[in-house]
């Protein structure tokens, strides 16, 4: 979808894209960020040396953006089938079966953000193996991408966050909020090593 008709689908009443869309195409506008400020910095003698180091993140980061796409499409097919349920009229028969299909819908809605996330905290390591060899003109590239792929994680995470605690058996949902919260807790460990190399050396040392 091109981006005009895509703000736009996100912007009107229509249930899908919602949040975890929005927050994967955010990761990947910083990924591509950070491919930007890894290719600004190949073409200069001074760190060819690098260049295995370089590729490989590249190589990385393009399947990350893959694997949020991914995650786009099965946000809304995620969304549908909870709506889908939702909209069932269960017998008093049926109600057992109704609520476990309820779940079944919910923790596929949760395990869907949750997916982005973990790729999006990948990013961020993968990030720190080229934090300290790029040219320091790029830098400004390096916190833009680094920040809207931060971001996406907590607020895609969000998404899985409501629909656990939508989810009536137990044993699942606190699974899924276990992953969920040791997803986040990884992404605040590998922005704060970024912010701790990045920021120092640049003129945005006030902004950390």
């Amino acid at each position: 979808m091109e981006l005009e008709k895509y703000m736009d689908a996100l912007g009107s009443t229509a249930p899908a894209p919602g949040g975890g869309s929005a927050s994967a195409v955010s990761a990947m506008l910083g990924l591509s960020l950070l491919e930007k400020a890894v290719r600004l910095t190949m073409n200069k003698k001074q760190f060819v040396d690098h260049m295995e180091t370089y590729e490989k993140a590249l190589s990385q980061w393009e399947e990350a953006k893959q694997v949020l796409k991914e995650v786009m499409a099965d946000d809304e097919r995620a969304f549908e089938a909870v709506i889908a349920v939702y909209r069932l009229k269960p017998t008093e028969e049926e109600k057992d079966a109704h609520l476990e299909k309820m779940d079944e819908a919910l923790e596929f809605a949760g395990m869907v953000p949750l997916r982005g996330g973990k790729v999006m905290v990948q990013s961020l390591e993968i990030a720190q193996t080229v934090s300290t060899i790029l040219n320091p003109w790029v830098i400004s590239d390096l916190i833009s991408g680094m920040e809207m792929v931060f971001n996406g994680v907590k607020t895609i995470l969000l998404n899985t966050a409501i629909n656990v605690d939508g989810m009536r058996r137990g044993e699942k949902r606190e699974t899924l909020r276990r992953e969920m919260n040791a997803t986040y807790d990884a992404a605040k460990i590998a922005h704060q090593k970024l912010a701790n190399t990045v920021y120092p050396e640049s003129m945005f040392s006030e902004l950390q």
